[in-house]
């Protein structure tokens, strides 16, 4: 093997460290990197690599003749020359925003609705007023429409406790749907934990969709209606190997996400490319300091996590005595939320309904399955008769009440209802679905 060669990377790899150096023509980037596969000749590519699409060669340790090979030691310096590029990036760098706000919450207080009286009507920002005929064109689709004196009324009379709004952190589009002049509408691909989702803002996107949000959740409790937000922490828009690297990539790659043994490629239990590891020390603090400032600062009265058994995952296996479920548990502003799980991931083991602890309420997807099937007549009235009567085969062992069910029988992501009547399944997460009630 020979101690250098000019190669190209075309696989996916994993970048820990950039360095950069300059003379008066070019650049020098050298890059300390997990292992990964090399193949001369070829092209670098910026899909693979994560860096400039300005790069023209790389020059690594690795195999003299044009073949595939694993690099051995797993962690290597690469150094790739690239031509200078004097563009302005700024204005398609995400960057963040300080608010210093001085929001008067008056006598704001949370309507505390106990478990057994709650019932949620679950909503998406944009899709619930985009074509609401009373609502203002500038409001339609934002916090403020939402907090429409309008909608409101509606809300009161359909007897409704607890509004569950879908994600309103910041969110970007995936690359395949950018690709394809499509965007993101349902929001589970969040990069920004700490901030309203600025197109769902009617008065602007520097600061005032802060401002913005804290009223709508203000109107809500005036009116005697809870606000639970659906949050998104089992992944990040930073997605698979060929997505962009947007901030914790950069970070500390091998801190929030969960790698493979040989740190090549990401564990994916999510579905969505990567999963964050929320058994990390930072990963958990970053999770925990986003929900107190949901909680406390924008004033909102539980989360419904998406995804909950990733967040509860330790050495990769889903575990309720975890950091995370431990650190819940004994937080004295969370605990006293409303807290509810999505009880799966797509990894082994995920399915864990029945199985959170005594603070959690849970979507019982057993209740939603098995009332379908009885109205189809492939269920049984005994069948019918657990899920009515609060699913006890699912939480009574564990000394669970009837409430900790979430008996729901629609997700409004997964199915819609077409014009025969017939429940449809939409595209998967991410991918181009269907348009929202109000605009079919």
């Amino acid at each position: 093997m020979s101690s250098t060669a000019t190669t190209s990377i075309e696989s996916n790899f994993l970048i820990n460290v950039i360095t950069y150096s300059t003379d008066a023509s070019r650049e020098y980037l050298t890059v300390h990197a997990t292992g990964f596969e090399c193949t001369a000749p070829g092209i670098l590519t910026a899909a693979s690599a994560g860096i400039p699409r300005s790069c023209s060669s790389i020059r690594t340790p690795g195999p003299s003749k044009a073949t595939s090979a694993r690099i051995q030691p797993s962690s290597i310096t690469t150094t790739i020359w690239t031509r200078r590029n004097d563009s302005d990036s700024a204005p398609f760098v995400p960057t963040s925003v300080v608010v210093h706000s001085t929001f008067d919450w008056g006598d704001d207080s949370l309507p505390q609705t106990p478990w057994h009286d709650t019932v949620i009507y679950e909503t998406h920002v944009r899709g619930f007023t985009m074509a609401h005929p009373s609502i203002p064109t500038h409001q339609r689709g934002t916090y403020a429409g939402a907090a429409h004196p309008a909608v409101i009324e509606h809300l009161v009379k359909l007897g409704v406790t607890t509004v569950e709004f879908l994600p309103v952190h910041h969110f970007v589009s995936e690359v395949h749907l950018l690709r394809n002049n499509l965007t993101n509408y349902w929001g589970y691909n969040t990069i920004g934990f700490f901030a309203p989702h600025a197109r769902y803002s009617s008065t602007g996107s520097r600061g005032q969709q802060v401002d913005e949000f804290k009223e709508m959740v203000k109107t809500y409790h005036a009116a005697g209606l809870e606000v639970v937000i659906d949050v998104v922490y089992n992944h990040t828009a930073e997605g698979g190997m060929d997505g962009p690297t947007l901030s914790f990539r950069g970070i500390g790659n091998d801190d929030y996400y969960h790698l493979t043994a040989d740190g090549s490629s990401y564990v994916d239990y999510t579905g969505c490319g990567n999963t964050l590891d929320a058994s990390h020390p930072h990963v958990l603090q970053l999770i925990l300091d986003s929900l107190r400032y949901w909680a406390t600062e924008m004033h909102v009265d539980g989360f419904r996590f998406d995804l909950t058994s990733t967040l509860a995952r330790s050495l990769h296996d889903v575990n309720m005595l975890g950091s995370f479920m431990s650190a819940i548990q004994q937080d004295p502003v969370l605990r006293r939320l409303k807290l509810i799980a999505e009880p799966w991931d797509v990894g082994p083991g995920g399915y864990q309904v029945g199985g959170f602890p005594v603070l959690w309420a849970e979507w019982n997807d057993r209740f939603r399955d098995t009332t379908r099937s009885f109205w189809r007549g492939s269920a049984t009235l005994a069948d019918l008769g657990w899920r009515l009567s609060g699913s006890a085969d699912l939480y009574e062992p564990e000394g669970r009440r009837p409430f900790s069910s979430i008996n729901f029988c629609h997700c409004p992501r997964w199915f819609h209802v077409a014009r025969s009547g017939e429940l449809r399944p939409q595209a998967q997460r991410g991918k181009p679905r269907g348009q929202p009630r109000w605009q079919r």
